[in-house]
């Protein structure tokens, strides 16, 4: 189902298609997952090992995910909604940090060390560097990334608590502005990881034919953070309007 879905996106999405290297992650993985995931089950199948790693890449990521579908739905502008919105989220980040990382380590370790005494080279040729890989991808595409995010939201979340009282309306505005754009980098996990994948191993070329104007790229970026606003429910539509109304403002004031 999921590779079908991958190559749908590949070949009809009108937008965000996916990159090529995109599709071969996806295919080596699932193929990973056939020619290495299946017969280690069939084998270990009452090893605790293979438990425990199966727990946490499913049941943990589950949460995660469920805890950042509620977050979408909070208001970040309103204090109790943005104390529950960080609290949620560096909760997420801790149970990801000790299971892809400290917990999974020694999984790793000691799922080498069966393969070797029972000799069974074939999982330990295949599995170990594939084990070694996953383990590179858990730090460098998944927590260190969303360490920075939930990092930068707190920084965010800090100077908007920190507004004075007399605070003017357009600095409250745009403070408010910042707060939603950070969460929504936060809670829109599957486009970023995609940005991850792709900014480590694969090099865009530039086509400065293709390039357009300084104009017309604002008003792109403008477009786009609005719809990641919306699609991840951080603004209500009429929040939408009113962030790119309050961006044409602040434009047409530097133009001046």
């Amino acid at each position: 189902q999921d590779l079908l879905k991958t190559f749908y996106k590949r070949k009809f999405a009108p937008m965000g298609k996916l990159d090529d290297f995109i599709l071969f992650f996806s295919l080596i993985h699932h193929s990973l997952t056939l020619s290495l995931g299946l017969p280690t089950i069939l084998r270990y199948r009452t090893l605790s090992t293979l438990h425990w790693i199966c727990f946490e890449l499913q049941a943990v990521a589950a949460v995660s995910v469920f805890i950042g579908e509620y977050t979408k739905i909070l208001d970040v502008s309103k204090r109790d909604q943005l104390s529950r919105f960080i609290i949620l989220s560096w909760v997420s980040f801790i149970m990801m940090l000790i299971t892809r990382v400290f917990h999974w380590v020694y999984l790793v370790g000691e799922f080498i060390f069966v393969w070797y005494n029972d000799k069974a080279w074939g999982f330990l040729g295949i599995g170990s560097p594939f084990l070694l890989l996953f383990s590179f991808f858990n730090f460098a595409m998944v927590i260190k990334p969303m360490y920075g995010r939930l990092q930068k939201f707190t920084k965010v979340a800090a100077e908007h608590k920190s507004l004075p009282p007399d605070a003017s309306e357009k600095m409250r505005s745009k403070s408010v502005r910042n707060l939603h754009l950070a969460a929504s980098q936060v809670v829109d996990t599957t486009h970023l990881l995609n940005e991850e994948i792709v900014s480590h191993f694969v090099r865009r070329k530039v086509d400065r034919s293709q390039s357009m104007p300084a104009p017309a790229f604002k008003r792109m970026s403008m477009a786009r953070g609005a719809k990641s606003l919306f699609l991840t429910r951080s603004l209500g539509g009429s929040q939408v309007f009113d962030f790119l109304a309050e961006l044409e403002r602040e434009r047409e004031v530097k133009e001046e």
